[in-house]
């Protein structure tokens, strides 16, 4: 959902995840509230962040944050959801080729530890073990024991499909700014 005015709630949604995961500073949100009013995302919510001050205490650029995605029709109380969102964009990133299987299989590993061992994550531990116990001459690593040079990449992209086909997207409802 690509608007007129460039920006979509899925990449502000992913910009916000990253900075609750570490993965990026929090003090840009009230930038990114600019950013939706912008692509036309006006509503109150909205507006109460891209007016915050940057400097301000990071719990309350949380919680506008917070306010601002929910009025949107965000999930925002859903368990682990800066997890599912950062870890769809990079298995949809492996899905498009847009990131290297291997290098795609190291960032949701990383995701494992950000997250204190979430469950969503132990899989692609399970699997970068995998692949390096395999290149070392051990074989593979359960469950993931029979693989071969030859579908490393396949097996990263079917884990890929897995992970995104059991976490959709926590949106109640879309609020769409105008002309869409």
């Amino acid at each position: 959902m690509i608007t007129e005015y460039g920006m979509t709630l899925k990449a502000a949604l992913e910009r916000w995840s990253a900075a609750e995961l570490s993965l990026a500073s929090t003090s840009f949100l009230p930038e990114l509230g600019i950013s939706l009013l912008e692509a036309g995302y006006d509503v109150p919510e909205v507006l109460k962040l891209a007016i915050c001050d940057r400097d301000e205490h990071l719990a309350d650029l949380r919680r506008a944050a917070d306010r601002a995605f929910a009025a949107l029709g965000v999930a925002t109380e859903t368990e682990g959801l800066h997890e599912i969102v950062v870890g769809r964009q990079i298995a949809e990133q492996l899905l498009s080729g847009h990131v290297a299987p291997e290098d795609g299989v190291r960032q949701m590993a990383r995701l494992w530890v950000l997250t204190c061992h979430s469950e969503r994550f132990k899989a692609w531990m399970y699997l970068e073990g995998a692949i390096r116990l395999f290149r070392d001459g051990y074989g593979g690593l359960e469950p993931f024991v029979a693989l071969t040079e030859n579908n490393i990449p396949s097996t990263i992209c079917g884990l890929a499909q897995q992970f995104i086909d059991s976490h959709p997207l926590p949106m109640k409802r879309i609020v769409s700014p105008p002309g869409e």
